[in-house]
């Protein structure tokens, strides 16, 4: 949601050309950063400390990665 959001303010921004959208997105992307950095990872680290460790790991905070699809096996 967070991605989302920058990215209609980051378009909106090159469609309109105004430096004040551009700011606005910068502040927003620092804003949304800060609060999932300080706010929401450490209750997440508290309240499911094996799960979050295990997710953290797996999955990563904004961009996603592009890995090459890996063949799975039924047992």
């Amino acid at each position: 949601m967070y991605v989302g959001v920058v990215l209609i303010v980051g378009g909106w921004a090159v469609l309109s050309g105004s430096p004040a959208l551009v700011v606005y997105g910068a502040v927003l992307a620092f804003a949304f950063h800060a609060r999932v950095t300080l706010y929401e990872e450490p209750w997440l680290a508290r309240n499911f400390p094996d799960d979050w460790r295990r997710y953290s790991a797996d999955v990563p905070r904004w961009l996603p990665r592009i890995r090459r699809p890996t063949r799975r096996t039924i047992d």
